[in-house]
């Protein structure tokens, strides 16, 4: 279970970045570019978790999940409240 936390990151990502910018009425949306733009900030997020808990020398399997479970959160806070959830 906890090896998919990063996976829905990545979706909610994606589905985010996919509704961002898209108005109500349009309906065509640009898969590739949400895609690119979730791979990179989900590899930016990995390299800052990682550079996190290396100040700490605590890469740990509880550690690392507590923060993937932690964005997921966000992104799921941040997905809802922009409302880019549902138009994607």
């Amino acid at each position: 279970m906890l090896i998919t936390l990063p996976l829905i990151y990545f979706g909610l990502g994606l589905l985010n970045l996919a509704g961002w910018d898209q108005p109500e009425h349009e309906k065509a949306i640009d898969w590739r570019d949400a895609y690119v733009r979730a791979s990179l900030i989900w590899g930016a997020t990995l390299v800052v978790f990682l550079e996190i808990l290396s100040l700490f020398e605590s890469i740990a399997l509880i550690p690392l999940s507590i923060l993937w479970l932690l964005a997921t959160f966000i992104a799921v806070f941040i997905g809802l409240k922009r409302g880019s959830l549902q138009r994607s």
